[in-house]
């Protein structure tokens, strides 16, 4: 089959001109493009590279009628991502700010945002520092309780699927696996996932309606914990559940990271769906707030102490040159 292309270079998308490619995903295609004014903005094409879709011009083509209604079956959930997304304002959540449909197919519009993937991160840096972790940790697991206060599951979190800013402030951006809880129709089927960072129940051999649920979130909050300080996901959590021993990571980091740190990541990472179901994301929020103010705190404490010291010593010399 001839290899698919992407939009060329400053092609007029709508409103928007199309300066190039910058990812390609397993369903999309990612272009940096520019409004009418200068602005930048990513724009999301929905673009399933396993099937026919376009060796020339701009719309997509189908070699068969089974591979058209592949597609759109692919369309409706890719609109449906949008309707999820465009539900969820928030800081560390991307913000669709256009949607529609051209050349056979849809286009999400995004704000262009400077930095990297998590991943490409974890890829270029030797050691992440606590702080850090604890930053852009925060900034996952708030825009994930977002999600669940919006009765949405993600099932797809990994170092992939979030962007890094430049000041360290994580994003969420794709949601192409993402569900309403106890939707009727998606619940019955088992969700998408991504070896190493699935919880069992998303398995097909594991997989039961009600093991599905925001607790599935939290063992993707351990994995993508897990991976950035191993610079790894932990092993598949099937092999992990056959054997039955989950992934650890106190014993390997004892002493290096905050203990409490290393214990809420194993937390997250239990096997086991219903005792996942016990945790509050909330709490885990509100100490990863304290793992961030407490240093900060410590080092004010020790400025001042080292002030009232050095003012204390100057009025001792003052006193005694008086004297």
């Amino acid at each position: 089959m001839p290899k698919n292309i992407a939009l060329h270079k400053g092609y007029k998308l709508g409103e928007y001109s199309i300066s190039k490619k910058l990812s390609t995903g397993g369903f999309s295609l990612v272009y940096l493009a520019y409004t009418k004014d200068g602005s930048p903005v990513a724009i999301k094409e929905f673009f399933p590279n396993h099937l026919h879709l376009r060796q020339s011009g701009q719309w997509i083509n189908f070699i068969n009628s089974r591979e058209k209604q592949r597609f759109l079956t692919g369309l409706k959930a890719f609109k449906d991502e949008t309707e999820i997304v465009m539900q969820l304002k928030h800081n560390n959540i991307i913000e669709i700010i256009d949607f529609f449909e051209a050349n056979g197919t849809a286009y999400i519009v995004m704000p262009y945002e400077y930095g990297m993937t998590l991943s490409k991160y974890i890829a270029t840096r030797k050691v992440i520092n606590e702080q850090e972790l604890f930053t852009i940790s925060e900034g996952i697991f708030s825009a994930v309780q977002v999600f669940h206060d919006n009765n949405i599951i993600h099932l797809d979190l990994k170092p992939g699927n979030i962007w890094l800013r430049p000041d360290k402030e994580a994003l969420i951006l794709d949601f192409g696996t993402a569900r309403i809880i106890n939707d009727p129709i998606k619940s019955n089927h088992p969700p998408m996932h991504t070896p190493g960072y699935a919880a069992p129940e998303q398995h097909k051999e594991f997989f039961l309606p009600h093991r599905v649920g925001v607790w599935t979130d939290y063992y993707g909050l351990g994995t993508t914990l897990y991976a950035l300080i191993e610079k790894k996901p932990p092993p598949p959590s099937m092999g992990l559940l056959n054997i039955g021993t989950p992934a650890t990571i106190v014993s390997k980091r004892s002493g290096q990271l905050n203990a409490d740190f290393l214990e809420m990541i194993e937390t997250l990472l239990q096997l086991e769906w219903d005792k996942r179901k016990k945790i509050n994301l909330k709490d885990m929020i509100g100490k990863l707030k304290q793992f961030k103010v407490a240093p900060k705190a410590s080092l004010v404490t020790d400025f001042l102490n080292k002030e009232i010291k050095l003012s204390y010593c100057r009025y001792k010399e003052e006193v005694l040159n008086k004297s």
